[in-house]
């Protein structure tokens, strides 16, 4: 018994000892794209806006990281759109600054997100104010993200990312009818990060 628990402690300790190698903070710019009825394709598109994000990935191992953050998209003051998101991530190859084929990384991601139009909720409240719970329910989305980071130096990276939404909301005007309003959205845009290394004795393989 005694030998078990010491090997559960070391196991403990390696694993706690790679959960927390870096933090990385990135920028992302883009574009926002609200997807024709129930396409899961971008294009054709229902409407465009210029949009941008901010998010923060936190490194457990060389592969997987834990992902929060926040997107915009915005036209006017009655045009405009934002998330709040968690995604677990997974890199298909460790970046490392030491080696010259090992800077670059495809990425997949999923979790989920709660997702606020100003558009939909104008027209939730329009006609009934009891829509406004059922809205506020249905903002929450399931997100899915795909890209890839280039590492430009040891802690910088660049990269590209499409980011999709599969939402919840109906068209408030007509609850019955399941066709005219989109389940999905997008954001696409290139990101920027820099990484913070949380313990300078421990070499962080990504940077």
């Amino acid at each position: 018994m005694k030998r078990f628990l010491i090997i559960i402690a070391l196991i403990t300790g390696t694993v706690a000892l790679q959960a927390q190698l870096y933090v990385d903070m990135n920028l992302m710019g883009g574009i926002s794209d609200i997807h024709a009825k129930q396409s899961i394709l971008p294009l054709p598109s229902e409407e465009i806006l210029p949009a941008g994000g901010l998010f923060v990935r936190y490194g457990m191992n060389a592969r997987y990281a834990l992902r929060g953050g926040i997107n915009g998209a915005y036209r006017d003051q009655e045009n405009w759109a934002g998330d709040l998101y968690g995604l677990f991530e997974f890199s298909f190859h460790p970046l490392n600054p030491t080696k010259p084929k090992a800077n670059f990384s495809p990425y997949i991601g999923a979790g989920i997100s709660y997702l606020f139009d100003r558009q939909l909720y104008q027209s939730a409240i329009r006609d009934d104010a009891n829509s406004k719970v059922g809205y506020w329910m249905r903002n929450f989305s399931i997100p899915f993200h795909v890209g890839a980071r280039y590492l430009l130096a040891s802690n910088l990276t660049i990269g590209i990312e499409w980011a999709i939404r599969h939402t919840f909301q109906i068209n408030w005007a007509m609850p019955e009818d399941k066709m005219t309003v989109s389940r999905w959205r997008s954001y696409v845009g290139a990101t920027i990060g820099y990484s913070f290394v949380l313990w300078n004795h421990i070499r962080v393989p990504f940077y």
